[in-house]
């Protein structure tokens, strides 16, 4: 991931911003009215043409769209306020940004194990998109890694450990036409390395990103065990390339441990939901004890590790 944008943002900061031919420049102008708003809650039609270099009958025409579709609401004065319409949207994207909040403590008891920035993270189309965040108070990464932050699947841990759980066949129709933006020196750019770099994640069981997407920032990841119906979805640590060289192994143990426990937790809470009231359930999942490893694939931390390994 390389230096997201801020929050409700679908774009990172190494993504440009694309120009396509086939756009509508009233649609833009609508967008940009809601942003002043936003920015400066109260602006008058008149303020907002002169923000826009607009015309002030055009501004009132886009003015009134969004009033009467509930973007925006007016008062006695005429001063414009953002409207109901944008929290209902901000509810839907709440509900994204935490599909698993009974997994918050544990991913905070990671962080705190870590003492770094634990994540939560899904893969929405060719980018991950980061949907919890548990930091440890000082953690390195702290103020890079925030819920609703966005980055290339094939630069970051968490989109390498869920592709490889794909099938096959759609791992391939998935990535067979993907421009592999160079991010850093270390990122994949390569389809058929991509391709090994995602095997390799699906036979360890974690996977890895050395500086990939941010110099300075190397993640592991370990997929979750979600239930049918509810997204697919994986943890990963933020860390200092020392961090890793140091501590790489342990670190990757405690991701794994983690992982098995949060999907013993939504097992149980599955088990539980599908189970009548008052009947008990036929088969809870296994209490993981305290401490216990994950049996991982044998690995160590290496600073000649190639990347996406």
């Amino acid at each position: 991931m390389h230096a997201p944008t801020g929050p409700g943002s679908s774009r990172t900061a190494e993504e440009p911003r694309r120009q396509h031919e086939d756009t509508l420049s009233t649609v833009r102008h609508a967008l940009r009215v809601v942003e002043l708003v936003a920015a400066r809650d109260g602006m008058t039609p008149k303020q907002l043409a002169a923000a826009l270099d607009l015309k002030l009958g055009t501004v009132y025409h886009l003015v009134n769209t969004l009033l009467d579709e509930g973007y925006l609401v007016r008062t006695t004065g005429g001063a414009l306020h953002l409207g109901d319409r944008l929290p209902q949207l901000l509810e839907c994207l709440d509900e994204r940004l935490d599909p698993y909040p009974e997994l918050n403590e544990e991913l905070a008891r990671l962080a705190l194990a870590t003492r770094t920035t634990a994540v939560i993270g899904q893969l929405i189309g060719r980018q991950v998109m980061i949907t919890a965040v548990q930091s440890f108070p000082g953690a390195v990464h702290q103020r890079l890694l925030r819920s609703g932050l966005r980055g290339h699947a094939h630069s970051m841990a968490i989109g390498k450990v869920l592709i490889a759980r794909l099938p096959r066949r759609q791992v391939s129709e998935l990535i067979d036409d993907w421009s592999l933006d160079q991010l850093t020196e270390r990122t994949i750019s390569r389809r058929d390395v991509l391709v090994e770099a995602i095997e390799t994640a699906a036979r360890r069981g974690f996977g890895l990103d050395l500086e990939e997407g941010v110099p300075g920032l190397t993640c592991i990841a370990a997929p979750i065990w979600t239930p049918v119906g509810r997204p697919p979805a994986a943890m990963a640590l933020g860390l200092t390339p020392d961090q890793f060289r140091s501590e790489g192994e342990r670190l990757v143990g405690l991701v794994v441990d983690s992982v098995r426990r949060s999907s013993h937790i939504l097992r149980a809470v599955s088990t539980t939901a599908a189970v009548p009231p008052g009947r008990p359930p036929h088969s809870a999942p296994p209490a993981l004890p305290e401490g216990s490893t994950s049996g991982h694939a044998p690995w160590r931390a290496s600073p000649d590790t190639a990347p996406g390994y």
